[in-house]
């Protein structure tokens, strides 16, 4: 977003609760950039509203002002609803990406108005998940909240529990291999260190006396059979 205006964006999450839609609106004050999103391939529509003081500074700056609100406040016009879909569009994309790891969703703007209270795409008793955020661009500052149905969520609620359960698994996994990190180094192995290839007849082995010598058909620079705790493996020779 911060690239798309030209300008700095500072968006901080406020909060998440669940709350019936009538205590959503409660939240939003008219007039306001309020859009239904249709969330297929689940069965159902989330909305996604912008309040107007960051509204209003980020489509100054899209048409190449310095991103100030207007001095009287007005609505939104069509040709300005129509500028300000970029930034809609944006979110979106950024909200599929959060969504990926759960499921692929199809995201696109099925209404959108100024008064929240003509979009009731639920009704006013049943409970949503309510995302309160925080945006600042430059020295104005206004809201961005989102509205999920819960029941769409429980219906995909394995499918969190799936992530969920992943995310420990590599958590698990991640401690384990630091643990080992910090046990390996002082662990004790045996190392043996093993040069075959010469042989010599049984009468020859049974005269060996105390300093004969035995001579070796192994180069020095040739690799040597290594054992770390009788598991074999080949490794280098010192060089000659």
């Amino acid at each position: 977003l911060s690239a798309y205006l030209r300008a700095f964006v500072e968006i901080k999450l406020v909060s998440i609760e669940q709350i019936t839609y009538s205590e959503f609106l409660e939240y939003i004050s008219e007039p306001t950039c309020y859009n239904s999103i249709n969330m297929s391939p689940l069965e159902g529509n989330m909305v996604m509203e912008l309040s107007y003081p960051v509204v209003f500074p980020m489509l100054d700056l899209m048409l190449g002002g310095t991103g100030l609100p207007p001095k009287e406040e007005r609505a939104i016009t069509d040709i300005e609803w129509s500028i300000f879909d970029g930034v809609i569009h944006l979110a979106m994309k950024d909200l599929r990406e959060a969504w990926k790891p759960v499921v692929d969703l199809d995201l696109r703007v099925t209404a959108r108005d100024s008064k929240p209270q003509m979009l009731q795409f639920v009704s006013l008793s049943e409970p949503v998940v309510a995302i309160g955020l925080e945006v600042r661009i430059g020295n104005n500052s206004g809201s961005m909240n989102l509205g999920i149905p819960s029941i769409m969520l429980k219906l995909i609620r394995h499918k969190f529990e799936q992530q969920a359960w992943a995310m420990r698994r590599k958590e698990d996994i991640d401690r384990d291999k630091q643990r080992l990190r910090h046990l390996l180094p002082s662990l004790p192995v045996e190392l043996t260190a093993e040069i075959r290839g010469t042989s010599i007849t049984i009468r020859d082995f049974l005269e060996l006396n105390a300093g004969d010598v035995i001579s070796l058909d192994h180069y020095s620079d040739k690799p040597v059979i290594v054992a770390i705790e009788e598991i074999y493996g080949v490794t280098p020779g010192p060089k000659a």
